[in-house]
C-alpha cells in the first residue's frame, strides 16, 4: 500500500487563496464601476491564475475540509 500524503487545513493552501483573491478581486471590480473607484488591470488575473497553478502542481499535501 503507498504512503498516504501528509494533509494540512484548507486555508494554509496558497492555491486557494490565490482563488479568494481573485473571486474578490472581481466582486471589487464589478463594484468599482457603480461606485466610480478604479478598476484592478486585467493582468492581474493572469498573475493569480499562474502563481495558482504553480501552487497546485508543487503540492505536496492534501486538503482537508
Amino acid at each position: 500500500m503507498a504512503d498516504a500524503l501528509p494533509t494540512k487545513p484548507w486555508y494554509l493552501s496558497k492555491a486557494v487563496w490565490a482563488g479568494v483573491v481573485a473571486v474578490l478581486i472581481a466582486a471589487y471590480n464589478a463594484a468599482s464601476g457603480q461606485f466610480g473607484f478604479p478598476a484592478i488591470p486585467d493582468w492581474v488575473f493572469a498573475i493569480l491564475g499562474a502563481f495558482g497553478v504553480y501552487a497546485r502542481t508543487t503540492a505536496t499535501t492534501k486538503l482537508t475540509a
